[in-house]
């Protein structure tokens, strides 16, 4: 930990690419040869379930009595067209889009746009702990809401979560730029999915680290 202290800022991004290409041929090495637990119950003690017609290998638990196969549980479960997944998550990567402009693009429906932005969103959202983020207030956001009362009283305010920036001396500038690309860019958001679109802030902002989409491949992969 001494050591990696001491890097600069290039040097230890460089590093920790080179880890994480590590632990991604090891992550596929270990789906390669089966799942280890269940994703429902967590029992480790698993049956193979043959297979599908695709050639899916099926699991079954003997505990909770479930079948399920590698992708149950993540981003990719009951999605047949991965390769537009992968599209998706390259077209999100580039700036924002609204719904309309991604299904067209990938020549979906709507309802499966909406539903692939907000599974590859909430695998860019900062786990509990993780401390590259910083916390940035904003207006709370009640769009969707029922019997809403308009009145005089101060605005409730709401907390979320972005990637801190490279250089730390601009924290105060990507804090202002997420509260201006909210009010500008995404105006009207319903409340319950601000964090997803702060984690999108966080993927196109220009001076935050760049997230190669491989990562987040491995990111919305992972059970």
């Amino acid at each position: 930990m001494s050591n990696f202290e001491k890097l600069s800022h290039k040097e230890r991004v460089r590093l920790l690419k080179e880890m994480n290409a590590q632990h991604k041929e090891l992550s596929m090495a270990e789906r390669s040869e089966g799942l280890n637990q269940c994703p429902y119950c967590k029992n480790k003690s698993l049956q193979r379930n043959g297979r599908r017609a695709n050639g899916t290998q099926m699991y079954l638990c003997p505990e909770c009595g479930k079948s399920f196969s590698d992708k149950t549980g993540t981003c990719f479960h009951n999605v047949k067209q991965k390769d537009k997944m992968q599209k998706c998550i390259e077209l999100m990567s580039g700036g924002y889009l609204s719904i309309k402009e991604m299904a067209e693009a990938l020549d979906v429906s709507v309802m499966t746009a909406f539903s692939w932005r907000h599974k590859i969103l909430t695998a860019l959202i900062p786990k509990s702990g993780d401390k590259n983020v910083i916390s940035v207030e904003v207006p709370l956001y009640q769009k969707g809401k029922r019997d809403l009362k308009v009145n005089n009283q101060k605005r409730k305010r709401q907390i979320v979560k972005i990637v801190k920036p490279a250089d730390e001396e601009k924290t105060t500038n990507i804090q202002n730029e997420f509260r201006e690309w909210m009010q500008t860019q995404m105006k009207g958001v319903s409340g319950k999915y601000l964090q997803h679109y702060a984690a999108w802030f966080s993927l196109i902002s220009e001076s935050v680290t760049p997230v190669e989409v491989d990562e987040i491949l491995e990111r919305v992969m992972a059970v």
